[in-house]
């Protein structure tokens, strides 16, 4: 997974880490039990908080089931702040 910035506090300062999981929602359980605080920042009860961007591979997870999105063998994970202008 790639690690944003603001998170890397959680993970000794890398900008990425090893996870495993079949889903989204797995992959992050194992991101909280070996890096406590990530889950709380990225999830807002049980979705992604609205200011994150979340893909797999290129894909927006959003758009590929949420949490429940599958996640494959060495597909990189992006953690993403969305952007607002006006």
């Amino acid at each position: 997974m790639v690690v944003p910035a603001p998170l890397r506090k959680f993970t000794a300062g890398k900008s990425e880490i090893e996870t495993s999981g079949g889903t989204l929602r797995e992959v992050l359980a194992h991101i909280e039990a070996s890096h406590p605080g990530v889950a709380n920042r990225v999830l807002d009860g049980d979705q992604v908080r609205s200011f994150l961007k979340v893909f797999i591979g290129a894909e927006d997870a959003l758009h590929c089931g949420g949490l429940d999105a599958p996640v494959a063998d060495g597909d990189t994970i992006t953690i993403l702040a969305s952007l607002a202008g006006g």
